[in-house]
């Protein structure tokens, strides 16, 4: 029995209240907050996803997920921290084995939707500072060409370099771009060889190959 002070007016005027709280929290999550000083007066800006978008990165957080789970428990799984925001991830964590960040990038992109992986994953010290050093450097060599190339999107590409060996990984426009690509990688000093888990834009199951 409803009780003589709960009448129908307050019932409706709760179940709104309730409602514009959901929908607050819904859309609190959807605005980031950029702060510009381009001026000099710090102005600022609000960028808002719809609900639909947050609805698509929320899809693809869970599908690179489930591939982490079917792919390693113990070290991706557990250390690597996924953030998707507009169709990009970043993948964050500290692992325990170098070859981790790459399955990471590659099963993220394997997720429907992704524009961009971003690749912050740190790896334990296994190897020595100077062969992480040289790894770094051609990695850096790799992105600063492929983004001086005037043919090439760099911004699809994501480039991971352990012990020598270049994982490309991302979404080529067409095969001529793959090759161009893949051609830079391999004419850097220090490759030993490049590996290509790029799909193309036409065809997003295309399989890995050594090149």
């Amino acid at each position: 029995m409803i009780p003589h002070w709960l009448r129908l007016d307050h019932i409706f005027l709760i179940l709104s209240v309730g409602l514009l709280l959901l929908c607050g929290v819904l859309l609190s999550g959807c605005q980031t907050v950029a702060m510009s000083g381009a001026t000099g007066a710090g102005i600022a800006a609000v960028e808002e996803r719809s609900i639909g978008t947050v609805v698509d990165d929320t899809t693809i957080y869970a599908e690179i997920n489930h591939l982490f789970i079917q792919a390693d428990v113990n070290d991706l799984l557990t250390n690597v921290d996924i953030r998707v925001n507009d169709g990009r991830v970043l993948l964050t964590g500290q692992v325990n084995h170098a070859q981790t960040p790459v399955e990471a990038v590659r099963l993220a992109w394997e997720a429907r939707g992704v524009r961009e992986v971003i690749n912050e994953i740190k790896v334990n010290n296994e190897s020595t500072i100077a062969e992480y050093a040289q790894d770094q450097w051609i990695e850096t060599q790799i992105e600063a060409r492929l983004l001086a190339t005037k043919d090439i999107k760099s911004i699809n590409y994501t480039v991971e370099v352990v012990g020598g060996v270049v994982y490309l990984l991302g979404i080529a426009q067409d095969a001529e771009e793959l090759r161009n690509a893949a051609y830079i990688a391999s004419i850097t000093e220090g490759v030993q060889k490049v590996i290509s888990y790029v799909r193309l834009k036409t065809d997003p199951g295309v399989r890995p190959q050594a090149l």
